[in-house]
């Protein structure tokens, strides 16, 4: 079982380690593109993508920064998600999240096992919190790989 870390500066610090995994044609689920450094030279092309409006083509990685865990459909997002990648893209993701065997009904999501659920085996998911004491927000961060899609 991976070590949660307990640092306020973690949340920075494993953002900018998820960015920059990206590589090739990049959806970026980010505010900005530049909120967490600029993305590595390996990125191709870059796309902003606001939820208002599908995405446009196909993509090598996903980059999301406290999207997913903050989706209030988790499931329907990764199924646009999956519908925009190619089998075997990367989704690189630091995330708000909860582990429970509880069903949740909105943000956070136990996103690692969505992941699972939802066609995404996660290859590497690390754990930490930020803030201190019992107001500390547990984070998931790794990468998940398209294996299957899930209809």
């Amino acid at each position: 079982m991976p070590s949660v870390e307990t640092d306020s500066r973690a949340l920075g610090t494993h953002a900018s380690e998820v960015v920059a995994g990206a590589a090739g044609r990049t959806l970026v689920l980010l505010r900005s593109l530049d909120a967490w450094g600029p993305l590595p030279p390996t990125v191709t092309e870059a796309v902003l993508w606001r939820r208002e409006t599908e995405p446009d083509g196909v993509f090598d990685s996903v980059v999301s920064v406290g999207q997913l865990g903050a989706a209030e459909v988790l499931v329907a997002l990764l199924a646009v998600l999956a519908a925009h990648v190619h089998p075997g893209a990367l989704l690189l993701f630091c995330e708000p999240t909860i582990t429970t065997d509880e069903p949740t009904f909105g943000p956070p999501h136990d996103v690692t096992t969505t992941l699972w659920a939802n066609g995404w085996t996660v290859i590497d998911c690390r754990r930490f919190r930020a803030g201190r004491g019992r107001h500390a927000q547990e984070y998931a961060w790794g990468r998940a790989r398209l294996t299957r899609r899930v209809s």
